[in-house]
């Protein structure tokens, strides 16, 4: 029996999936190379959960911005993921822009392959949060990092699209149907991370605060893709669903709206500033 799909849920695809979050995800990216000393030469490096590579093109831009030639044997980057389509949009983009990545494969975090202290640095960014086994991911950066290696680990603060799909999912299911899995992983905060990141061994710790600054084009069709993403019950849609749709979407806008770091630009842009926690673990 196929599952119901309300008619005005959005194909989940991850080119508009990266458009949900913008280029936010680079900005973090950034950000966390300004917390850390210049990645020296040699260094083998795991772009760890990768996406289609803001952390990469990150390191990337830093090396040519602050005047340092990357040759192919300078630097070593590991991309590892478990989206297929993601995985082939970071091998495409690395083709096209000559980075020095080893491989680009389908990993899960929780069972890297790699020996164990492969690497001089780990990123994760963006990514732990949303791990079902978190410490199990966890314990792999862990053991994959050779001693004297930095893991450094970013997770949103209270993510915004969890929070307005939770305000959603509150107003219009009052009866209490499974809370989407979306819901329940976005109260993983800097706690958490500091408790798993000490339980699998890691002692020196240093956390930061950063922010993003997302700009929206249409906030009706984000909410909505924010919705179709991160709505669906744990039980599935339901016809029910279908008939709330826009009842969901004007109080995610509302929400929205009512954000503290919610900006409008004009030409019905706006801004939201999306806070993000960083942790930089010496092994």
């Amino acid at each position: 029996m196929t599952a119901f799909v309300p008619k005005q849920c959005i194909p989940l695809n991850p080119v508009f999936f990266t458009q949900l979050s913008g280029d936010t995800t680079k900005q973090i990216a950034e950000h966390l190379l300004k917390l850390i000393p210049a990645i020296p030469t040699g260094s083998i490096i795991h772009d760890n959960a990768c996406g289609t590579g803001a952390m990469t093109e990150a390191i990337m831009e830093t090396r040519v911005n602050t005047g340092v030639e990357t040759t192919p044997h300078d630097i070593t980057i590991f991309a590892t993921d478990i989206v297929r389509p993601v995985i082939e949009q970071m091998r495409k983009r690395a083709d096209e822009k000559k980075w020095p990545l080893e491989a680009v494969e389908f990993m899960p975090s929780e069972a890297l392959t790699f020996l164990d202290g492969s690497f001089t640095h780990s990123f994760t960014n963006l990514g732990i949060m949303v791990m079902d086994r978190d410490i199990d991911a966890a314990k792999q950066i862990y053991r994959t990092l050779k001693k004297g290696g930095i893991a450094v680990l970013s997770i949103w603060d209270k993510p915004l699209p969890v929070q307005a799909v939770t305000a959603a999912h509150l107003a219009v299911r009052p009866e209490g149907t499974q809370i989407p899995p979306a819901i329940k992983r976005g109260g993983f905060d800097d706690t958490n991370l500091r408790m798993i990141l000490h339980t699998v061994g890691f002692r020196s710790i240093e956390f930061q605060h950063t922010y993003a600054v997302l700009e929206v084009n249409d906030l009706r069709k984000w909410a909505s893709a924010a919705w179709s993403f991160l709505g669906c019950p744990a039980t599935g849609w339901t016809a029910k669903d279908e008939d709330s749709w826009e009842l969901a979407i004007d109080i995610m806008v509302e929400y929205l709206e009512k954000y503290k770091g919610y900006q409008k630009l004009g030409d019905g842009r706006v801004t939201v500033i999306m806070p993000a926690h960083v942790a930089i673990a010496a092994k």
